[in-house]
């Protein structure tokens, strides 16, 4: 007869001499030992070693944070030291079941990973520890998106929408600023659609700039727009 024990108590084990886990948890931790005994000979019972089992924790991600978007080319993935591991096994995949893997390192020994992304694409990962040849659980799959290639739009600041002024009035249009880009192509059209480009007065592409200053009268007397579409009439 078999008899298992987990801390010194009768657990309803097999009557065998092997105890299976078909899945580890955490509350099976703790220390297990075996008793055997044989009715051929009576009182005598033999007790095997104790072994202490422990679940190694996975590993817990902890940048970017799960779900971020915008972010940079050149973002770097980092999780928490376990302190027990031997090295990491790390995917990275444009899909959450991990089919098209752009990443796939193991015998890894740091806890962050750097690389260039592609832009506006949404990646998944997941990062395991290695201990003595023993595999933890993946962490928890988290992803991130990049920032797409085409820059943001700049943000209408001043003057307000429908403002009115003197004729003669200085007038400064100013906008916030656009994350990436490069230059800023601002118009000022008597056309709505700015498809006229006859009505456009005036058009500038430069480097990244944030306001537009000009006398009205140096203009004819219209409807003037912005980039951002809001109006002001002399």
């Amino acid at each position: 007869n078999y008899t298992w024990y987990k801390d010194g108590n009768v657990i309803s084990g097999p009557d065998n001499y092997e105890i299976v886990f078909p899945a580890f948890q955490p509350s099976d931790e703790g220390t297990y030992y075996i008793t055997v005994t044989n009715s051929v000979i009576g009182g005598l019972t033999l007790k095997s070693l104790p072994v202490h089992v422990k679940l190694l924790p996975r590993p817990v991600t902890k940048s970017p944070y799960c779900g971020t978007i915008n972010l940079p080319l050149d973002q770097e993935l980092c999780w928490e030291d376990l302190d027990w591991e031997d090295t990491y096994s790390l995917q990275v995949a444009k899909d959450s079941m991990f089919t098209e893997l752009v990443v796939d390192e193991n015998d890894y020994r740091e806890t962050c990973y750097f690389d260039n992304w592609e832009w506006g694409t949404t990646y998944y990962w997941m990062v395991s520890a290695w201990k003595n040849g023993v595999q933890s659980s993946w962490s928890d799959v988290c992803s991130f998106t990049t920032q797409p290639e085409i820059p943001d739009c700049p943000e209408y600041i001043t003057p307000e929408d429908k403002f009115e002024f003197f004729f003669d009035q200085p007038l400064t249009i100013n906008w916030g600023e656009a994350p990436r880009a490069d230059t800023i192509i601002f118009q000022l059209s008597k056309d709505p659609d700015f498809s006229k480009k006859e009505y456009i007065v005036v058009e500038i592409v430069d480097s990244v700039f944030n306001e537009y200053s000009f006398l009205p009268n140096e203009l004819e007397n219209a409807t003037l727009q912005n980039i951002n579409q809001q109006e002001f009439e002399t």
